[in-house]
């Protein structure tokens, strides 16, 4: 039996997980200073600066990242992945490439539609709106005083206009603000900063509220379940200091642990698929199938072009680079504030949805080598070489039909889960290559030709579906927005309802991606402190239970 952790152990809320949910849920559910609230993270605090730069996301390596292996996806010629998982305060919100993408209007009323009452676009535009501060001012579809920076990029670059220019020729209308009234047509990307610096969860949430006397924040502690009694969620068991500990919440536990690790931690607690929990050992609390299930993401391909024009690489030469780390350090501008990406489309492909694909134009080329030093399309080996005069473009489609599932190896709480899913499976093979296609047709304008620009990979050899496919069972990747492991919605094979409680079990609530009943169009990090954001006030206005 794990010990009486803290002497002061009567929390009202039990937060496990302080990532991009579960620091918004600190906040405001501190805000209350009669309320308790004790936000238990397994990493650790974000003060190193490479977090904190922009830029540092290349040098960050693997050490704050979970890095779960998957099994072999047999759609990528059995491609071993890697689902990376932010491992520290603000979670992916604080290892990301800042790209602040709500998603199309459409993607909230499927929501909606699907049984989700009050997630219809209408219903969460406020909370987009009430988490951000956006640099161009507030509007009927933007916010103006919220925690989280977003500003549009403003580092010069010669590819970057060129890009833009190419994609309206290729019939791309130029649009000012994709998360406004539409989310369709050419622009350049919005960032999650504030004033150079990434501006994640745990900086804009959690940092400023820090110190309320309300407020407990416990790093490196990896909780081992939550404790049901009576179809009731009493509290949770957690590892701190080599120490078994327990917390106990008279109102909550809420699970903000993230779409891997959130129905992780509901099997290990007993609840999940009855048969599988008893494989390992778990006393079942309840049986609920679909724990696991439902897991999304968005496959991406990769372009590479050759260009005359000055990109990323040629601002990072020594002399230019001395320019931007003082531009830098006096201004917090300049090239230091590039995580990786400038401009973005999204577009349709046979126009059944308003959005159907995204394309993301890498500022810089790179050179991919295998551990054998050859050549290879794989994009993320770790001995990549910068390419000057290169630039990369990830066409994507943000609607894919391929679901996997997620399991436990053990019933040892530090244990990695086993992750099946498929990439490219079925329809969804079919659907990159157009996408593909269309960000082909960008670099085949005039304003590209102008420049010289010539396709590297996969290059002129690459024509037929049968080509295309080739490459891209070698080549397809995903980056990290996994979602919808702990679907919310109203039928009964829903892990939570609408309300984000698990059905079933009383005081017991999941706020993170794996609610997502489908994955949005886009990137899932502003999603998700939206879905944050209107817990918070779902939680409150429930008030105690009776």
């Amino acid at each position: 039996m794990a010990q009486e952790a803290d002497q002061r152990n009567d929390w009202h809320y039990v937060i496990v997980g302080g990532g991009s949910a579960g620091c918004v849920l600190a906040n405001r559910l501190s805000a209350d200073p009669k309320i308790r609230v004790l936000l238990l993270e397994a990493g650790g605090w974000d003060k190193d600066l490479r977090v904190r730069i922009p830029a540092g996301i290349s040098r960050l390596g693997d050490r704050y990242d979970w890095g779960y292996e998957a099994a072999p996806d047999p759609s990528r010629n059995d491609k071993v992945d890697t689902w990376n998982s932010g491992k520290v305060l603000g979670g992916g919100s604080s290892v990301n490439m800042m790209l602040w993408v709500r998603g199309e209007r459409s993607d909230f009323d499927g929501w909606r539609d699907q049984g989700c009452e009050g997630w219809g676009y209408d219903d969460v535009l406020p909370y987009f709106k009430r988490a951000e501060t956006f640099a161009g001012g507030p509007s009927a579809f933007r916010g103006g005083s919220g925690p989280i920076g977003v500003t549009r990029i403003s580092t010069p670059l010669e590819v970057t206009d060129d890009f833009l220019a190419a994609a309206e020729e290729a019939g791309h209308e130029r649009n000012p603000d994709y998360n406004g009234e539409r989310q369709q047509g050419v622009s350049v990307v919005q960032m999650n900063q504030r004033r150079g610096l990434r501006s994640s969860t745990a900086r804009a949430y959690l940092a400023p509220v820090r110190k309320r006397p309300n407020l407990t924040v416990t790093t490196d502690a990896l909780v081992s379940r939550v404790r049901v009694e009576g179809g009731r969620a009493m509290g949770v068991e957690y590892i701190h200091e080599g120490q078994p500990r327990y917390a106990a919440a008279t109102r909550e536990v809420i699970v903000s642990a993230g779409a891997i690790a959130s129905p992780k931690l509901l099997m290990l607690s007993g609840i999940g698929p009855t048969e599988h929990l008893q494989e390992h050992g778990i006393e079942p609390k309840l049986d609920v199938p679909s724990v696991g299930e439902n897991l999304q993401d968005h496959p991406y391909g990769m372009l590479m072009y050759s260009t005359k024009a000055n990109t990323l690489a040629e601002e990072l030469k020594p002399w230019k680079a001395l320019k931007h780390g003082l531009n830098y350090v006096f201004r917090r501008r300049g090239a230091l504030t590039v995580s990786g990406c400038t401009a973005v489309v999204f577009s349709q492909l046979s126009g059944e949805q308003p959005t159907e694909a995204e394309m993301i134009l890498i500022p810089i080329g790179m050179s991919f080598r295998n551990e054998a030093g050859e050549e290879t399309a794989e994009h993320s080996t770790s001995n990549a070489k910068l390419l000057p005069h290169h630039v990369m473009l990830y066409p994507s489609i943000v609607h894919p039909s391929g679901r996997g599932t997620l399991r436990l190896s053990s019933k040892d709480p530090s244990a990695k889960p086993m992750i099946n899913h498929e990439l490219v499976s079925g329809q969804d093979m079919a659907g990159l290559i157009a996408a593909c296609r269309q960000a082909r047709e960008i670099f085949q304008t005039s304003v590209m030709k102008a420049k010289d620009a010539t396709e590297v990979l996969p290059g002129d050899q690459v024509q037929s579906d049968e080509e295309w496919e080739a490459y891209l069972r070698a080549s397809a990747f995903r980056v990290y927005h996994p979602v919808g492991t702990c679907r919310m919605g109203s039928d009964d094979s829903a892990v939570v309802d609408p309300e984000l409680r698990v059905r079933g079990i009383q005081a017991l609530r999941v706020v993170d991606a794996s609610i997502f009943p489908t994955i949005p169009s886009g990137n899932t990090n502003a999603p998700t402190i939206m879905v944050a954001e209107r817990a918070a006030d779902l939680i409150m206005d429930s008030g105690a239970p009776k």
